[in-house]
């Protein structure tokens, strides 16, 4: 298990700006021939970056936090200090992490749906799930 505690402590100290936050999914999304799956509308806190109908990336549009499958991580752009926190993953189903319940709370706030996330075993995409 990946333990998520330290970092999302630390992540919740900074904020990211919606539209900074979309425009690096978008930008990282033509640079990486992917499309962005995201409905401000809707008042959807993630973007997701898919390819070829799939989901292989999550983009958090509240917090500098970026899940995407690894084999895309020679090609990231991360090269801003205010640019997001890039967590590899093999697949964004695979439930490799874990997180103290106060530090995700404190991250998402009322975004999280507690019931829903498992903390001591979750994957990229249960977190997606769970504050959405």
């Amino acid at each position: 298990m990946i333990d998520l505690t330290e970092d999302f402590s630390l992540l919740a100290r900074r904020s990211w700006v919606r539209r900074a936050a979309e425009a690096w999914a978008r930008a990282e999304a033509e640079a990486l021939t992917l499309t962005v799956d995201f409905d401000d509308d809707a008042g959807e806190d993630w973007a997701r970056l898919m390819q070829d109908g799939g989901v292989i990336g999550f983009v958090s549009m509240v917090r500098p936090l970026v899940f995407i499958q690894a084999l895309h991580g020679e090609a990231i752009h991360n090269e801003s200090p205010d640019g997001p926190v890039v967590i590899f993953v093999p697949r964004v189903d695979d439930a490799i992490f874990r997180c103290d319940p106060e530090s995700i709370v404190t991250m998402f706030g009322g975004r999280l749906s507690s019931t829903a996330l498992n903390f001591d075993c979750f994957s990229a995409e249960d977190l997606w799930y769970s504050t959405v």
